[in-house]
């Protein structure tokens, strides 16, 4: 008998987490009770919450599969909620992992500058391990900082000791590479007041093969046409970037 107890209580906590409502604050700010929650928080609703909107909220509710935005300038209730979002339908697995992705936001907040380096520091626009989508894309460094100099970019298969392609500009073209894995590395020096260090960065990327390219398409069109449910064209944006980004995916926009 205790047994038989002990499973109907793991399965009502089971059935309580999978029924959870969350929402998840895009951009602006958003009012539950008495707290205010800025982008990128994370809020579980409890059945007594208020949910209070301003003119610049942009947020997304998630119960299980099924999504809704919230409206800007509006008061909700759990309960109103909760019927809003029974009628809608459920979303793909991949469209509800771009929506309720918080990376996007978080790294807006924070700054774009790689591996920890402050914003003011520099900027490229590649993370390691990404997927390059299209048979051009041209990688760019960035600082205007002029303590900040860069040497040489230097591009690699992953097959090679020497470059297969080398740049004194300050962006190096990625095109017509066979599928597979490359790197690219690139001295900066830094000039202090007394001294100069150099600082050596090395960023991976891949180039899938056309079937690879062709899956991704298939799933890109199909979070593109499940995004036709959302009426805020910028809430849109921020999922797209947010599953761009979460993919790791450059050159398909």
């Amino acid at each position: 008998m205790k047994k038989i107890s002990s499973i109907l209580v793991i399965l009502s906590c089971v059935n309580v987490t999978l029924s959870q409502v969350q929402i998840f604050v895009k951009n602006g700010t958003l009012t539950v009770g008495q707290t205010t929650h800025q982008a990128g928080a994370v809020v579980s609703l409890k059945t007594s919450d208020k949910v209070v909107t301003s003119e610049k909220t942009k947020a997304i509710v998630k119960k299980q599969s099924q999504l809704m935005e919230l409206e800007k300038n509006k008061t909700y209730t759990y309960n109103q909620i909760q019927e809003k979002l029974d009628k809608k339908s459920n979303f793909t697995q991949a469209f509800v992992n771009a929506a309720t992705s918080q990376q996007v936001v978080q790294k807006r907040n924070i700054g774009a500058a790689p591996r920890g380096l402050e914003i003011d520091s520099f900027s490229i626009n590649l993370l390691d391990t990404a997927w390059i989508m299209n048979d051009f894309y041209r990688v760019k460094w960035n600082s205007d900082l002029p303590s900040k100099q860069l040497g040489s970019i230097r591009l690699y298969s992953s097959l090679s000791t020497e470059p297969i392609l080398e740049s004194t500009e300050k962006h190096i073209d990625i095109k017509a590479l066979n599928p597979g894995w490359y790197h690219i590395d690139f001295d900066i020096e830094q000039k202090g007041n007394t001294e100069s260090w150099m600082l050596e960065n090395r960023y991976v990327f891949y180039i899938p093969t056309k079937e690879e390219k062709e899956q991704v398409l298939i799933e890109y069109q199909g979070i593109t046409e499940e995004l036709k449910q959302f009426e805020d064209d910028e809430l849109s944006d921020i999922i797209i970037d947010a599953y761009l980004s979460e993919r790791r995916l450059y050159g398909l926009e």
